[in-house]
């Protein structure tokens, strides 16, 4: 990919320091991009998987209306709050974890 001035780059990866020719400067390379991506992915699934615990256990101590149909949105609610919480966690947490071991993973 050129920059915007259409010059090609050949730029070091920010997290492994490994020239890779496309890459702009301040970007990661493909392989340090999808490592990352995989841990915060992982913590992001344990902290949504916690929150969503936390909904139920409330939901449960709560009256609920309607009979069946308020446990039905209950179980819906902890369902979107599951869902929710990890894509919001997994983008903050692959912006802002630190940088990995320093060499590109190998696989």
């Amino acid at each position: 990919m050129p920059s915007l001035a259409e010059w090609p780059t050949d730029a070091p990866c920010v997290d492994c320091g490994k020239r890779t020719p496309g890459l702009l400067f301040g970007n990661r390379c493909e392989m340090c991009r999808i490592a990352r991506e995989r841990r915060a992915s992982k913590r992001a699934g344990r902290i949504s998987l916690l929150a969503a615990g936390l909904m139920a256990a409330y939901l449960i101590w709560r009256p609920f209306p309607g009979g069946m149909q308020g446990r039905i949105y209950a179980g819906v609610a902890v369902l979107v709050t599951y869902l929710l919480v990890r894509r919001i966690a997994s983008r903050i947490l692959f912006e802002t974890m630190p940088a990995g071991t320093g060499e590109p993973p190998t696989e």
